[in-house]
């Protein structure tokens, strides 16, 4: 069931429960001659009905936000601009890495780099609803993030067309 289906279950049980909590103390207030216990009903019948209108505005409140235009559209993420600047940034480091002589060079950090380009990739590919494999345990491989890059270039994300991953050769 779903979570929205759930929660609108639960409260139409707990109106339900509010209007026999509610018969039960008019029934007590007309039928008990006591003051005790028609205090005592009096009191649990304003509690009853504060509780059921608080409720009620909340719900009105949570409807009418839910409406309004705009409210449909919620962002899950950073922005794309943040996104794509750190995917740019990536793309740099990673490149500068691949162009350094074999002894800087850190596998470890090549794949460590990789790995976050691929991340910060599916990120901007769900921003602007580009179409990508799920992430692999390990990561993308090389081609794989070439082609999803590519794929993001061709959707219109601005990436810098002279680093390893995206030149038209794919060679440092």
């Amino acid at each position: 069931m779903k979570p929205e289906r759930r929660r609108r279950l639960m409260r139409v049980r707990t109106l339900l429960a509010i209007g026999l909590g509610l018969a039960w103390m008019i029934l007590l207030l007309v039928a008990v001659r006591h003051p005790a216990f028609r205090v005592a009903a009096a009191a649990l019948l304003v509690a009853i009905a504060g509780s059921a209108a608080l409720d009620g505005a909340m719900a009105l409140r949570r409807s009418v936000r839910n409406r309004r235009p705009g409210a449909a559209f919620q962002p899950t993420g950073p922005p794309i601009e943040e996104i794509a600047a750190a995917l740019r940034q990536l793309l740099w480091d990673h490149d500068e890495l691949l162009r350094a002589s074999e002894r800087d060079r850190s596998a470890g950090r090549l794949r460590w780099l990789e790995k976050r380009i691929g991340d910060r990739a599916v990120q901007a590919a769900r921003a602007i609803e580009v179409r990508h494999p799920n992430r692999p345990a390990g990561g993308y491989s090389r081609p794989q993030l070439r082609r999803l890059l590519h794929e993001l270039t061709n959707a219109g994300l601005v990436l810098p067309s002279s680093v390893v991953l995206l030149a038209p050769d794919n060679r440092p």
